[in-house]
């Protein structure tokens, strides 16, 4: 696959908010990456406060890159859906993948209903019996419901029979509230597979394995938010990435299908990534959805490492989401200015 280039240069409009350097970082490298292909790019620090301000950045194509104080993803809900009420263009976003994407166990129902294959699972709400709980094969990993990037999950999470399991729920119940994930372990593989496009027309890129060693001989092999995030950890060092990763021609065809059908079921648009376990079959499970999935011009970036694997240099990363995004949203890659329209019909200087 060839990266896709924008000929006649565009505005970007990147909207980012500074809770957490590695936002701040990301954002100023997607815009040094569209600016060295020509484009115009307007950095707009996004808070409570101001966020009806950022609607009114201009930017043939908005990336919402706002990163919420305290997780709990309102400010960049709020954005983005008055963002497409405005008919802007905006990278990733659409309100219909919302709850899907703020809640794993609605994604998990949605799957179902179209069914495609995901882990068998039940949920544990607050003041429900967790001594009681029946229905599913040990091991079971817990997990917080509404959390991502790996937020609450440990070692500790993979159980191996009731009385673990009801220790981890309480102990998600108490730091994080809300539903509580329980699911069956898938023992195998881990892959992230990013899916970039629209429709009919979706491409998986190349599969990233997490590749599990050293110490992780002797425990769960499952990523931690230790392994992803903290660097003085063995889960961090002994957890590295291996990509492309390739399986027998069956069995990427299954991961394929199972994307694709993914993608499109969420209503997903634009750039997604899918977190994957094979069990010892090979069958594959979508274990996680990432629908503002990390773009970061970094190793651990799952989908920068599946665009290099491809010969693609980060800028034509970048340009290829936004136009993918952009033609989406006008039917068209450019060929002719928006930005004076756009100013006129804004009134922004």
């Amino acid at each position: 696959m060839t990266p896709l280039s924008i000929d006649y240069p565009i505005s970007v409009a990147i909207l980012y908010t500074t809770y957490d350097p590695d936002t701040v970082e990301v954002a100023m490298q997607m815009n040094e990456a569209l600016t060295s292909c020509g484009h115009k790019v307007r950095m707009f620090e996004t808070t409570t406060q101001n966020w009806k301000k950022a609607l009114r950045i201009p930017g043939d194509v908005v990336i919402n890159w706002i990163e919420d104080e305290n997780t709990d993803w309102k400010l960049w809900v709020k954005v983005g859906h008055n963002l497409e009420l405005l008919h802007r263009a905006q990278l990733g976003f659409n309100s219909r993948l919302i709850p899907y994407s703020l809640s794993k166990i609605k994604m998990k129902r949605r799957l179902l209903n179209y069914g495609l294959a995901t882990p068998a699972f039940r949920v544990i709400r607050k003041h429900g019996n967790i001594a009681n709980f029946r229905g599913l094969n040990f091991p079971l990993i817990v997990k917080p419901a509404g959390e991502h990037a790996s937020a609450g999950i440990s070692q500790d999470s993979v159980v191996i029979d009731h009385r673990e399991m009801a220790d981890q729920a309480s102990y998600l119940f108490k730091k994080y509230g809300g539903e509580v994930l329980v699911e069956e372990f898938i023992d195998g593989y881990e892959i992230h597979v990013t899916v970039i496009g629209n429709k009919r027309h979706i491409i998986p890129l190349p599969y990233v394995q997490v590749n599990y060693k050293g110490e992780y001989n002797d425990n769960w092999t499952v990523l931690t938010h230790n392994a992803k995030w903290d660097n003085k950890t063995w889960e961090y060092w002994d957890s590295n990435q291996i990509c492309p990763v390739v399986f027998p021609k069956k069995i990427m065809v299954n991961i394929d299908n199972l994307v694709k059908a993914s993608f499109n079921a969420l209503g997903c648009v634009d750039v997604v990534r899918f977190d994957i376990r094979l069990d010892q079959k090979y069958n594959p499970y979508i274990i996680d959805t990432n629908v503002n999935p990390h773009l970061g011009f970094y190793d651990q970036s799952e989908c920068w490492q599946s665009a290099k694997a491809l010969g693609w240099k980060y800028s034509q990363l970048i340009e290829t989401l936004v136009a993918i995004c952009y033609k989406r949203h006008f039917k068209r890659l450019p060929d002719r200015l928006r930005e004076r329209q756009f100013l006129l019909a804004q009134r922004v200087s």
